[in-house]
């Protein structure tokens, strides 16, 4: 591939960077429940201080974290798979992988970093995507023409006494990466190339590597063809989450009002307050008080108090319409949802799983990718008919459910209606791919065994003699069928 500089490739991955960097400020305000309220915060504050302005009914974490809790990778494939298993585990990618399922489900796309260690050892490293962008050949958008990250550091710079905020700025190319800091002290990224600089304070502005490609990967998750990235899982959610706070905080601030009966009065006199000229209550509530009038004709009563249920409806409602758009079960979101059997839940179930089903088509290659990568790093060479082998297993995406009554269940299925072993393995949660394995596996072992049995055999007519019981008794082959049947057959 041709060798890009700088210059050629600044501007696309700053737009590219600061296109995705507005989406992910907001979906990111909402995961951490910080979004504006669909509200006037005058209005709260005036009445409340700043209690219900801080109010937020946090619904994106169930929607996400639904989902996110079930994709998960728990090996790879055969051979060269093994060794992209154990490196799985050696670098704690179970804990980061959750990180970048999680930035990606929020954001729409993750992102990582695939490069040696200090010691030389392949390592991979979550990113935040905010500060990424990955740009793709126009010809072919499965090549990558360069990666981009930035971040804020509090530097010494050489002439300088104290240290400072610059913003750095890091290019990954196919064969090397370019390091630059800001001129001048700032927080803010700047879009201009001119106003950075070499960074080279820390022994070389530029170093080679051999990842053999730009060593920065990324995840999108529901992606959109039109947009050329990720679209957030909570893209459909925040209009129903700020009509939910927007219906709490009505909720709450009726109820200082109407939840408490109110009286009324009628014919009765309120004297003034001499000094104010304003009216003087008369009569106060308490265990003990006797309210009394010198008019004959007066009367007291109270008004019922608010009704609050139709804001709860609408509460409900609106949850409900939330699990629908973003395909989370509805128990996720409301506790008080129940289902009368398994088939029920597992029905309910249905648009989670193929959330679940849709993500993990989303990450598998990448995280193949990401894996031949690493080791490669570690001189683990592999190969395009090995690559196969690189392709993550999951966890099932029903696997929750394989509880004690599912295998009861299931039992049920097996000895009571006859289901073939097929049928009860898809129900267990096992994918396609999963059963034609364990199908071929089966048959290994079937003729693992066939052969074992010819070799006990030949071993026993090479000895000329076997021992009391023969094969027999050792499992290995079944008793000779008598030639007659047997005095007592019981009829």
């Amino acid at each position: 591939m041709a060798s890009y500089t700088a210059d050629e490739v600044w501007d696309e991955l700053v737009a590219l960077n600061v296109e995705r960097r507005t989406s992910c400020e907001v979906y990111y305000s909402y995961w951490m429940a910080q979004q504006d309220l669909a509200i006037d915060p005058a209005e709260l504050n005036s009445r409340f201080g700043e209690t219900l302005a801080l109010f937020r009914d946090n619904l994106t974490r169930p929607v996400v974290e639904s989902a996110e809790s079930r994709v998960r990778v728990t090996e790879f494939g055969p051979n060269v798979g093994e060794d992209a298993t154990a490196l799985w585990n050696e670098l704690d990618m179970p804990k980061k992988s959750r990180r970048v399922h999680t930035q990606a489900m929020v954001k729409g796309d993750g992102f990582v970093i695939v490069l040696p260690d200090e010691e030389g050892n392949a390592n991979i490293w979550p990113q935040i995507s905010d500060s990424m962008s990955l740009l793709y050949s126009v010809v072919d958008d499965n090549i990558k023409v360069a990666g981009f990250k930035f971040w804020v550091d509090e530097i010494q710079r050489a002439g300088k006494q104290t240290s400072e905020d610059y913003v750095r700025v890091n290019l990954y190319f196919e064969d090397r990466i370019e390091r630059y800091i800001s001129k001048n002290s700032t927080k803010a990224f700047n879009k201009e190339f001119s106003d950075y600089e070499i960074y080279d304070e820390e022994g070389a502005w530029e170093t080679t590597h051999s990842v053999g490609e730009v060593p920065v990967f990324e995840f999108n998750v529901n992606y959109d063809l039109d947009e050329s990235r990720g679209r957030s899982d909570l893209a459909d959610a925040t209009s129903f989450i700020d009509a939910i706070n927007k219906t709490f905080l009505d909720m709450l601030t009726a109820s200082e009002f109407t939840a408490a009966p109110q009286r009324w009065a009628t014919g009765v006199e309120i004297p003034l307050d001499p000094k104010t000229g304003e009216p003087m209550e008369q009569f106060k509530s308490g265990s003990h008080k006797l309210w009394t009038a010198p008019n004959e004709s007066a009367s007291f009563g109270q008004f019922s108090p608010g009704d609050l249920t139709a804001y709860t409806s609408s509460i409900d409602t609106l949850v409900e319409h939330l699990a629908f758009v973003t395909r989370t079960p509805s128990y996720s979101l409301m506790k008080t949802v129940q289902y009368p059997s398994g088939e029920a839940l597992r029905s309910a179930e249905a648009p989670l799983r193929s959330r679940v089903s849709d993500h993990q088509i989303d990450f598998a290659p990448t995280w193949r990718d990401i894996m031949a990568a690493a080791l490669k790093l570690n001189k683990i060479t592999v190969s395009d008919d090995e690559l196969k082998d690189l392709m993550p297993r999951w966890l099932p995406v029903n696997a929750p459910y394989a509880t004690t009554e599912l295998l009861e269940e299931l039992t049920v299925y097996a000895e009571t209606l006859g289901v073939p072993e097929e049928m009860l393995w898809r129900l267990a949660g096992f994918t396609a791919e999963e059963i034609e394995e364990m199908k071929e596996m089966r048959e290994e072992e079937a003729v693992l065994g066939e052969e074992a049995l010819a070799a006990a055999s030949a071993t026993a007519v090479l000895d000329g003699a076997q021992p009391e019981g023969g094969l027999a008794q050792d499992g290995l082959v079944p008793p000779p069928a008598p030639a007659e049947p047997p005095i007592d057959a019981g009829f």
